[in-house]
């Protein structure tokens, strides 16, 4: 093989080669919730999510009718993936390693402090009674019709 044919090869090799990823997994029960990430919103649960710098992070989750949760979470990179080794992994010859962090979270039902009955529970059974009382008014006047 020609010198400069071999040392174009060289120079596009680490081109072709794979990247390193880290990714973010985020499934939340109920589904739909909004993800926060330190001080960035990020997307809605189930999310997958890609990321540069590991280290300690704020995860936080938002949805209507349910507490927000939010913790600091550790983003360790595994010993190949920091600086030196990094250097080698990554640029001398990239492995493609992928990280993935993936975190399950259930949400609570945020609940009236005082009452302790749930927010969306009481309007159910107010509009409840409110069909009752309406369900007798019409029997009582069509009793009087006839």
């Amino acid at each position: 093989m020609p010198r400069p044919l071999l040392a174009a090869a060289l120079l596009a090799l680490p081109l072709a080669a794979c990247r390193t990823t880290r990714t973010l997994k985020v499934v939340s029960y109920p589904p739909g919730a909004v993800v926060r990430l330190d001080e960035e919103v990020v997307g809605t649960t189930p999310l997958e999510v890609e990321f540069v710098h590991g280290g300690q992070r704020r995860l936080s989750l938002y949805s209507d009718g349910y507490r927000t949760w939010s913790r600091r979470v550790d983003l360790e990179l595994p010993w190949y993936a920091r600086f030196p080794f990094d250097l080698f992994t990554e640029v001398v010859v990239p492995l493609g390693l992928d990280h993935e962090y993936t975190f399950e979270v259930t949400l609570t039902i945020d609940t009236d402090e005082e009452e302790g009955e749930a927010p969306a529970i009481d309007a159910y059974l107010s509009r409840a009674v409110a069909l009752r009382r309406a369900e007798r008014a019409r029997a009582q006047v069509e009793d009087e019709q006839e």
